[in-house]
């Protein structure tokens, strides 16, 4: 009987533990960034339109691929 009891147990902590990691604890996706401060997106891309843009092509530097940071000496 104690052997069927903690076998029991043994497997509800094992349900549990699969269920929390499967759910709600990790995050893929940024949520819902336009309810943040500052976040204007008046052309509709998903960028923020107040990010810095060095080339002006609508894509914030942090995200742009061709975007290098130089700094001047």
């Amino acid at each position: 009987m104690k052997r069927t009891t903690q076998f029991v147990v043994a497997a509800l902590a094992a349900i549990l533990m699969l269920f929390f990691v499967t759910t709600g604890f990790t995050q893929t996706e940024d949520p819902a960034p336009e309810h943040r401060p500052n976040f204007v997106d008046k052309n509709g891309d998903g960028y923020n339109d107040n990010a810095p843009d060095a080339d002006g092509d609508g894509i914030p530097n942090r995200y742009d691929s061709d975007w290098e940071f130089f700094v001047d000496e």
